[in-house]
């Protein structure tokens, strides 16, 4: 009865027009409620979190739930300063001022401004990759980059058993940061990416190629959510999130 009333109301407003002004607040809780439960399923100890920036992702994670370990990568010194102040607070939470991508080396890096996005929020474009149009580049780093592959070892040294989800938001570069994984992508057991459907950065693969891509390497798509669309309305990019389902805790 309660929801057939709820339903009536919430298509009376529809009809009107009108929406829920706490909607994206629920639909972003609900995509990190189906995030945890992947996390339970899979029995993650260890999140690989590439393209830290601030701590948001690490924090959300902590907000969550999740104890286990978190190693954020973070190639912008400002940027890391203020995500190594925040991992402080907790335990298990380990920073590195590293870049990842399919290469060990240095490499340019496009520092942008930081811009606020439609919703008020700091927005981050960093990358290094050139964004199109107006970028507002303010500097470029010789950062330093490693394969996932050539330092995992050191990383889990300490953790028995390792169960590692691998979380990687790099501003159109993740596919790089996968090839550079290709060499322990077994012991991933579950996945998370951003995907760009209409490219902000040139040279970003297209969001079908990168899905292709992370399927041949044996993960199952779990869920797609919109991280940001148009001013049309289009999908600009998705969070993918993917897992092996051989892997996975039957409930």
């Amino acid at each position: 009865m309660i929801r057939s009333t709820l339903a009536r109301v919430a298509y009376t407003a529809l009809r009107a027009g009108i929406t829920l002004p706490k909607a994206e607040l629920l639909r972003a809780f609900s995509e990190r409620a189906r995030l945890r439960n992947l996390l339970k399923q899979l029995e993650i100890n260890c999140v690989i979190d590439v393209g830290g920036n601030r701590g948001l992702y690490g924090k959300h994670l902590r907000m969550m739930g999740y104890d286990g370990h978190i190693f954020s990568f973070e190639p912008v010194r400002e940027e890391f300063d203020q995500l190594s102040k925040l991992a402080s607070r907790y335990k298990r939470w380990a920073t590195l001022n590293i870049a990842l991508g399919s290469e060990n080396g240095r490499k340019p890096f496009n520092v942008i401004k930081r811009a606020v996005d439609d919703w008020g929020d700091s927005a981050v474009f960093s990358s290094f990759l050139p964004l199109r149009g107006d970028n507002n580049v303010s500097r470029v780093d010789l950062v330093e980059i490693k394969r996932l592959d050539t330092i995992i070892g050191d990383l889990l040294e300490q953790i028995q058993n390792p169960r590692v989800f691998l979380k990687v938001d790099t501003q159109g570069y993740d596919v790089e940061v996968i090839r550079g994984a290709e060499g322990c992508i077994s012991m991933v057991l579950g996945l998370q990416s951003e995907i760009s459907v209409t490219p902000l950065y040139d040279g970003v693969p297209h969001y079908l190629q990168a899905l292709d891509y992370y399927e041949s390497l044996g993960f199952s798509l779990m869920d797609l959510f919109v991280v940001g669309r148009t001013t049309f309305g289009s999908i600009l990019e998705y969070d993918c999130v993917m897992a092996r389902l051989d892997k996975l805790k039957r409930e």
